[in-house]
């Protein structure tokens, strides 16, 4: 529960779900405890959402919070482990930073392969901006990757990168009509960057 309550506070997860379709199929990719999922079906029943995560512990305590909740599903894997359903839209929050350049890539020219015909993938990622609170973040990313191992990484590092970098991505994948924000949460601190692209 306590730990719910800080990554709400940190993460501005009610300004995410604005910019995921009120109906259709979403995918959590990287769900964790199930926050964000829950949250997108309290928003709009009408949705259809599934959660996957490489880590078994905390797709237990999804499974666990969404009980009675319709429409709402939580698997154990990877993008990869997904065949043959394509969907509305995909959201990544957070996640990337665990990714080497090149698995990232690799990653999002699957997910666009996922959507549908214009179809979203909404993803979020920490702010480059400004230099010094990024650093501190970086610092508590490497507390929670490699030494407390709390957060799932298959290498065990970190791959930040900077906002123009996610941008040369999405244009360099295909996505078009590319939208990108600067958000945060509660807390003033960390500020987040929201890139939205579709699907062709």
């Amino acid at each position: 529960m306590f730990f719910e309550l800080i990554r709400s506070a940190l993460c501005p997860f009610d300004q995410i779900e604005a910019y995921v379709p009120k109906k259709g199929k979403i995918l959590d990719l990287g769900c964790g405890h199930g926050i964000f999922s829950r949250l997108l079906m309290k928003k709009s029943p009408s949705r259809r959402v599934l959660g996957i995560d490489p880590s078994m512990h905390k797709i237990n305590i999804a499974r666990k919070k969404a009980i009675g909740i319709k429409n709402i599903k939580f698997q154990k894997g990877v993008l990869d482990d997904i065949n043959k359903v394509k969907f509305d839209c995909i959201t990544i929050i957070d996640v990337l930073y665990l990714l080497s350049p090149s698995e990232k890539t690799i990653l999002l020219s699957k997910v666009k392969k996922l959507l549908k015909p214009k179809g979203y993938l909404v993803l979020t990622e920490v702010s480059s901006k400004p230099s010094f609170l990024y650093d501190l973040i970086k610092l508590e990313e490497y507390i929670m990757v490699k030494i407390l191992r709390y957060t799932y990484s298959n290498g065990k590092k970190l791959y930040f990168q900077s906002d123009n970098h996610y941008l040369k991505l999405f244009k360099r994948i295909g996505f078009k009509k590319i939208r990108f924000k600067k958000i945060q949460g509660l807390s003033p601190y960390p500020k987040h960057i929201l890139f939205m692209g579709l699907n062709s």
